[in-house]
């Protein structure tokens, strides 16, 4: 008997000790966790309201500068006046600028929102490995909890920002130029 308690001890540890170990550490691991994803949403939140007016400046830049370029540009062909490509470039530029702004706020929201989506990818890896019933247990209560969480990132509730929203703002921002353009067109 004592051969056999000795036999299962590796690093001074019973299995059990092991066990419980692994479960502090857990029990440590998720609230840190929970610590983590509350700041992260309390971040969010604070930083929603600006992000909002920060993404509808971008939105109107982009437009404006694509439409007084087309505008000029059609003035100066009725005008028969040789297009200044050059005189054109540096709106033509800072529209590109803010279009690559806006691309790496939407780039940088989808990026933490996949990461977080990971934890539950991750955990399931570790819930192969042999453990005991306790650790079982508090592994499926963590994945049942993450099963339940939005990850995702949204402004004020209005609209989630990920590639869909780029996507949404440059289908937005054709239709606009479109309407724009059918007005200049009738005032001609």
């Amino acid at each position: 008997m004592r051969n056999q308690t000795h036999s299962n001890r590796k690093d001074g540890y019973t299995t059990e000790q092991k066990i419980n170990v692994s479960t502090s550490d857990l029990n440590i691991t998720i609230r840190a966790y929970h610590l983590l994803t509350t700041n992260g949403k309390n971040i969010v939140h604070l930083i929603s309201p600006p992000m909002v007016c920060l993404l509808l400046v971008h939105f109107i830049i982009i437009i404006t500068e694509i439409f007084y370029v087309y505008t000029s540009i059609v003035q100066d062909i009725n005008s028969g006046i040789n297009v200044p490509v050059a005189a054109y470039m540096t709106s033509i530029l800072f529209a590109a600028f803010e279009a690559v702004q806006f691309y790496y706020i939407v780039s940088a929201c989808s990026d933490i929102t996949a990461q977080a989506q990971e934890t539950g990818i991750l955990l399931n890896e570790f819930h192969q490995t042999d453990s005991s019933v306790k650790v079982e247990r508090i592994i499926e209560s963590f994945t049942i909890e993450l099963l339940h969480q939005d990850f995702e990132i949204s402004n004020c509730g209005l609209y989630t920002v990920d590639y869909s929203l780029m996507f949404s703002m440059i289908a937005t921002i054709m239709s606009y130029l479109i309407v724009l353009v059918q007005f200049q067109l009738a005032e001609i």
